[in-house]
């Protein structure tokens, strides 16, 4: 760790700024949820409302936010009053909130554990392949790292300086919950790091001091939404392209038997825009099903075909609810710790994800290739193999972390030991959370991955005395030769 690491830092992160500002100039786009974003986005820019009613008609029925709370769609409304909105100027917005949180978590990593472990973080986050292409995407997953590392930072302060930082914690806790709801799995290293620094009795002062602030918002929004004749809970707002609830029967049928994203295009999609001709009852959809009950999904799913473009019908609904019931009585163990263990290890492991990487397909590429892992066909498209070895081989090595740094437990300080637990923590509860769940989008875990790579670097710069002190000595001029 030399005497040009500061400038060796700043050069990778202006390079990890031209990687990010290319994707956002030359390859931007949108995602699944782009469109209820920009809905809700719209509203809040001509109407001054949350809603996902259509703009245009200018109804303005109360929603709690669309797919999330309505922070991020209120970030693309102060683009659309600017009239300035595009997927571009999006894309190049999120780009820089993104650095200057890498900036700030350097900062705080220099508090912590010096300025060398500082420069360093920012230079490893800077050129992260997993973090290059977020930004490109109107969709929450840019601005929710950003806000990862900016909490992180908080954390991290807190631990350097030995208090809790009920404030700044709190307001970075409300700015994730308010990008996306599963942000919420964040208060479980923050109640830890309030207890790693402070006596039990200052400890809970502050985490009252902090849910409180970062509470107010959520409440205020909660009592605003009951007012409205809305559910109690966001989640139980969550809706159908036509605004009404997604089917419960449906999605807990999909949960006894679907393990990874490539199902999606064919069950889950078609569903939520009520286009039931398009679902597709695949070998791995019956695989748990008894003969009977494949015969019963087959007629179930043949009468849904005719209710295109019309509420889920509730009939049906209810018997795949059954359904699913009755598989999970049969099979608890399936249910309840193989398929989370499977989707996990896809979530971590999934080697197909390109994760927002661009990619110059061929035409007539589809999902089947996924579904099919049929590896040949990346190797005919070398852009397709680069956007997939290069960020899922980094994600893996930055997850090695977690295993490497208890073999040199004893030789770690105090505060990588510290953040490696804050770090196992909330990977742990938000991977089984979603695993449970079946939220099966490798997209749901890219907040953790910078974690991991913050760690890594803690790690790193704890053990680098110990192995300078074990490294052979250097002769201090030069060696003599010995005489004939």
């Amino acid at each position: 760790m030399g005497r040009g690491l500061p400038a060796t830092a700043i050069l990778l992160l202006a390079a990890g700024a031209a990687i990010r500002i290319a994707g956002a100039v030359l390859w931007p786009t949108g995602g699944g949820d782009t469109a209820i974003y920009m809905t809700v986005a719209e509203n809040i820019a001509q109407h001054g409302c949350v809603s996902v009613s259509p703009p245009a008609s200018g109804a303005c029925v109360p929603h709690w936010g669309g797919n999330q709370l309505p922070l991020y769609p209120a970030f693309l409304a102060v683009w659309l009053v600017g009239g300035g909105l595009s997927s571009t100027t999006i894309g190049l917005a999120q780009a820089v909130l993104e650095l200057l949180a890498i900036a700030r978590l350097g900062q705080a990593v220099a508090d912590l554990a010096g300025r060398k472990a500082g420069w360093l973080t920012v230079a490893v986050l800077a050129i992260a392949p997993t973090e290059w292409f977020w930004s490109r995407y109107v969709l929450t997953e840019s601005l929710s790292i950003a806000a990862h590392l900016w909490l992180w930072a908080e954390l991290l302060l807190c631990l350097a300086q030995a208090r809790p930082r009920a404030l700044p914690v709190a307001v970075a806790l409300a700015v994730n919950v308010g990008l996306r709801l599963d942000a919420a799995f964040l208060v479980a290293p923050v109640v830890a790091t309030f207890f790693m620094v402070a006596p039990p009795r200052a400890a809970l002062r502050g985490l009252v001091v902090a849910a409180m602030i970062a509470g107010a918002p959520f409440l205020a929004w909660t009592v605003r939404s009951h007012l409205a004749g809305l559910p109690w809970s966001p989640i139980a707002a969550l809706s159908n392209q036509d605004r009404s609830a997604a089917p419960a029967g449906y999605f807990a049928w999909l949960r006894t038997w679907q393990v990874n994203q490539y199902d999606l295009p064919t069950n889950s999609w078609p569903v939520l825009t009520q286009e039931y001709s398009r679902v597709v009852l695949t070998p791995r959809a019956v695989a748990g099903a008894t003969p009977g009950e494949a015969r019963d999904l087959a007629q179930l799913f043949a009468e849904l075909a005719n209710h295109d473009h019309e509420a889920f019908p509730p009939e049906i609904d209810a018997a795949l609810g059954k359904l699913a019931a009755d598989m999970r009585a049969r099979e608890p163990i399936r249910h309840w710790v193989l398929l989370p263990l499977a989707r996990a290890g896809w979530a971590w492991f999934n080697p197909f994800t390109s994760y927002a990487w661009p990619q110059f397909e061929r035409a007539g590429r589809t999902s089947v290739d996924y579904v099919t892992m049929n590896w040949r066909s990346f190797l005919d498209e070398p852009s397709f193999l680069v956007a997939r070895v290069v960020p899922n081989a980094w994600r893996i090595a930055a997850l090695l972390t977690l295993v490497i740094a208890p073999l040199f437990w004893r030789r770690l300080g105090v505060d990588a030991r510290r953040v490696y637990w804050l770090t196992l923590l909330y990977l742990v509860l938000r991977t089984a959370a979603f695993a449970m769940i079946a939220g099966v989008e490798t997209r749901y875990i890219v907040e953790t991955v910078p974690l991991l790579e913050c760690l890594a670097v803690l790690v790193a710069t704890s053990l680098w005395p110990a192995l300078r002190q074990h490294a052979p000595a250097q002769a201090s001029g030069p060696v003599a030769r010995p005489g004939r």
